[in-house]
């Protein structure tokens, strides 16, 4: 029997669902919930750690399962009768932490399958601390004993929401990223990804797919888009490191953040980071090419423009 102390019921199920029971960790958020479309959209029967507070969409038809991921009884419950786990853990240069305690209970509660979303090159001397913890929770995973996919997307497209706010007040895109390029991802593709991996789990146990959009740009070329869509002038200001670091500082990042977000452009202006790579991993696993980023960007127009 499920223990259904911390389980809910949203709504009944429909017709025609897998039987098969997939918890997904960090569900609600921008990528999170585009996951769980696309897992829904597949027909599969989810369930979704939330802390007390949070919320989910009235459409989706899903079970929810009270807990933090600090809290390793409440893994082991929303764990109960789960053949697999999604797990999107948040931004943190600790995340291998939070990932540990996860593989564990899955362990314990005999979980057949974990996908583990990772980032583009983790590695243990990455100028990006959440990149090392990646590293290191990626070799948790392979050592713990579970049957694991991981997925490494490039660059995601919601990380260009960070400038809606300069973009709309001042028209500007303010890196330090150079003439740099990324081959961005949408959400929605690292989704039907990880749903095509979940309907074939088999065929891509102990496998790494690395996941990027179909072309690589510069931020000039995202300021030329943005400029096509908004019908005013949009420039991409390439500013000193330093400059960035005071600016973020100021505005109350975590220094950790900071750090990595230098990194991150520092490694895009000259390719150390391999965000300019281009693969067919989307198209191999999906069965269909990934979006390119003006499908983003359009999307979300209203957030890059002034009100009027």
């Amino acid at each position: 029997m499920r223990d259904r102390s911390l389980l809910v019921r949203v709504r009944e199920q429909p017709l025609l669902r897998s039987n098969v029971v997939i918890l997904v960790i960090g569900g609600t958020g921008r990528t999170g919930r585009r996951i769980v479309d696309n897992l829904l959209a597949r027909g599969e029967r989810l369930r979704l750690l939330l802390r007390p507070t949070s919320t989910v969409p009235p459409a989706w038809d899903v079970e929810r399962a009270v807990g933090g991921l600090n809290d390793c009884d409440s893994l082991r419950r929303a764990m109960s009768d789960v053949d697999a786990v999604f797990v999107h853990s948040p931004m943190d240069p600790l995340l291998d932490r939070i990932g540990a305690k996860v593989f564990d209970a899955a362990l314990d509660r005999g979980v057949e399958h974990v996908i583990k979303m990772s980032t583009t090159k983790p590695e243990p001397d990455s100028p990006i601390p959440w990149w090392r913890a990646h590293w290191r929770a990626e070799n948790a995973l392979r050592n713990s004993g579970l049957r694991w996919t991981i997925l490494r997307p490039n660059g995601i497209s919601f990380f260009l929401l960070g400038h809606a706010e300069t973009v709309r007040d001042y028209g500007e895109l303010r890196t330090a990223a150079g003439d740099g390029r990324m081959a961005l991802i949408d959400a929605d593709d690292i989704g039907a990804v990880a749903a095509a991996v979940f309907a074939d789990r088999n065929r891509y146990e102990g496998t790494v797919l690395d996941l990027t959009g179909p072309a690589a740009v510069s931020y000039d070329d995202v300021a030329e888009q943005l400029t096509a869509l908004s019908d005013r002038h949009i420039s991409h200001v390439d500013i000193s490191p330093e400059d960035a670091r005071g600016t973020m500082l100021a505005s109350g990042v975590a220094e950790w953040e900071a750090e990595g977000t230098i990194a991150n452009w520092k490694m895009t202006r000259d390719g150390s980071g391999g965000f300019d790579r281009v693969t067919n991993d989307v198209e191999r696993v999906a069965a269909r090419r990934p979006f390119a980023l003006e499908r983003f960007l359009s999307a979300h127009r209203h957030l890059f423009v002034p009100a009027r």
